[in-house]
């Protein structure tokens, strides 16, 4: 299964997330698997306002209670700062538990995605060191990485030169934009009416 087709599937439990957690709203709050689960995929999917509000309704006791839910924040405290090449060895210094090490996984592998998609956006050339930097690899899995992509390396001077990324890698950020407007455009229809 290729990364869009999870990202998918885990798009998908979203909503079966939020009914549980507004189920469970009506006899205090949420179990800490659906408030982790929950946080972890709108990570995932770059839903970046739902998972701040989603932040800001779960209880301080969970919160203080659940190391892992406060692990999943601090992954989307770097993706809110942008400082994206950080987030590799954030996710991999957790032992997360069973509902979210693939959700983890997967938000690292489409963090890499979009670096990739950057580097061929916005460079013609780009030292290998910087690259490897961006991408969480050693040299080593950087240039195997480069060479599947089709990237030519220069082993003397040690620069990259990329090909722009195929636009399919930052689809999931335009429908996250997309649905943002349309739940905009029907809010303010509602209140106008």
């Amino acid at each position: 299964m290729n990364e869009m087709d999870m990202i998918s599937n885990y798009k998908s439990l979203v909503s079966s997330l939020e009914r549980q957690e507004l189920n469970a709203a009506m006899n205090g709050p949420a179990s800490p698997q659906i408030y982790g689960q929950l946080l972890a995929i709108y990570l995932l999917i770059h839903d970046l306002p739902n998972a701040k509000l989603l932040w800001k309704r779960i209880p301080n006791e969970i919160k203080q209670s659940n190391s892992e839910i406060q692990a999943v924040w601090n992954v989307g405290v770097k993706l809110f700062k942008r400082e994206l090449s950080d987030i590799y060895a954030l996710v991999d210094s957790v032992e997360w538990p069973l509902h979210l090490n693939n959700i983890m996984n997967c938000i690292k592998e489409a963090t890499r995605n979009r670096m990739l998609n950057l580097i061929g956006k916005a460079y013609s050339s780009i030292r290998l060191d910087v690259v490897s930097s961006f991408l969480g690899y050693d040299e080593t899995q950087t240039i195997e990485k480069i060479h599947t992509l089709g990237w030519q390396y220069d082993c003397e001077t040690k620069f990259v030169t990329p090909k722009k990324m195929p636009n399919t890698m930052d689809d999931s950020s335009n429908a996250t934009f997309d649905d943002l407007m349309i739940k905009l455009t029907e809010l303010v229809s509602f209140l106008e009416n």
